[in-house]
């Protein structure tokens, strides 16, 4: 049953593509009157929708004592989910830049014109940092050469953390770009939080100047 658990390793990201595809096919090929921006970034906002949902379904009864056999399973691959993660994110900014300078969409009011970025942007956010907290779970359960798993961060109570301790791990660096109360003990994970860092202070500093300029732009 090898193919089941390829299956259900992937499920989020194939829930996710089927989605998001086949929203931005029928709306390719309806008469909707959406600019071709626009379907991309419905079609995006539907995928990551659907990918956050099916996480969540995966991880909300997870406990810590499955989480060795559970991070393996559901982590789509290191370096894969970090390059659609950035790539997707930095995609997803650009297109929400280009649409503020754009013309309102036939139908669309300037409300929820704004009220769509603003969505975009925040399931953008949240997909990443989702992604991150997935990446750092699979690398602290992992198998170490010495037997046991590799670990890596030192999560305060002594108690073995479960997904949603990686959550917050994941949310702290998004919100603040440190780590807060979690120590870091080996120098893979090291790296990968300096990149997260670094993507989530780029991140919410361009959402900034999208809300200054969103703001502006209603009072225009």
């Amino acid at each position: 049953m090898n193919w089941l658990r390829a299956f259900w390793r992937h499920t989020p990201l194939v829930f996710a593509l089927t989605a998001g595809l086949g929203l931005g096919v029928t709306l390719a090929l309806t008469d909707n009157g959406f600019a071709a921006l626009t379907r991309t970034l419905m079609a995006w906002d539907v995928a990551v929708g659907v990918y956050l949902g099916m996480v969540w379904l995966q991880t909300r009864s997870v406990t810590s004592q499955r989480m060795i056999e559970h991070a393996a399973r559901v982590d789509e691959g290191r370096y894969f989910v970090l390059f659609v993660s950035i790539g997707g994110v930095l995609a997803s900014l650009t297109a929400i830049i280009l649409e503020l300078q754009a013309k309102l969409e036939p139908g669309m009011s300037k409300s929820a014109h704004v009220a769509f970025v603003f969505l975009t942007v925040a399931l953008s956010w949240l997909f990443v940092h989702t992604s991150f907290a997935k990446h750092y779970a699979h690398d602290f359960y992992g198998p170490a050469e010495g037997g046991g798993v590799r670990g890596g961060l030192i999560f305060p109570g002594g108690e073995e953390p479960d997904f949603s301790d990686f959550m917050h791990f994941a949310l702290v660096i998004g919100v603040a770009a440190q780590t807060a109360d979690v120590q870091i003990s080996a120098k893979p994970i090291r790296r990968i939080v300096t990149l997260h860092g670094i993507l989530a202070f780029v991140f919410n500093t361009v959402i900034l100047a999208l809300t200054i300029n969103l703001a502006a732009g209603l009072f225009n």
